[in-house]
């Protein structure tokens, strides 16, 4: 079999074709693998994208606290003075738990005096309501 050297520049022509449309599909889909990865990294804190569309998995802390140990206990330390809420006289409800049967041997309580009476106020924000205005405009014919 023999080569001539018309048919290897033809071969090597060809390949050259092809190796420029394989240079420019590759620079093609760098572009699209480039787009896709920055597509592919964004959450809600780099895009428009709502929290909910975030990913499930670690977050990463913008920032970090600074704050150093400091050895002490946490919460309140030994000498703090503390403030209390301090009961009021006048409650807007009471309600009384009268105590009619014993715990221990359910005997009738009824007729035992008291010996003491333990308190205990619940400080609740009251309900938001809407107040509900109603305007009646008297409607009149003059007679003259």
């Amino acid at each position: 079999m023999e080569i001539k050297i018309e048919d290897l520049l033809l071969e090597i022509a060809k390949l050259r074709k092809e190796i420029e449309k394989l240079k420019i599909e590759n620079e093609q889909l760098k572009r699209e693998n480039a787009m896709l990865k920055a597509r592919l990294g964004m959450n809600s804190s780099n895009s428009s994208f709502p929290p909910s569309s975030d990913k499930f998995g670690k977050k990463k802390d913008k920032n970090r606290s600074l704050r150093k140990k400091s050895g002490k206990a946490s919460g309140g330390q030994i000498g703090h003075k503390g403030s209390t809420l301090e009961k009021v006289d006048n409650p807007d409800f009471v309600i009384e738990l009268p105590n009619e049967i014993c715990p221990h041997c359910a005997a009738n309580l009824k007729d035992v005096k008291i010996e003491e009476v333990k308190t205990r106020q619940v400080f609740d924000i009251p309900e938001i309501k809407i107040n509900v205005t109603e305007y009646q405009a008297h409607l009149k014919t003059c007679p003259h």
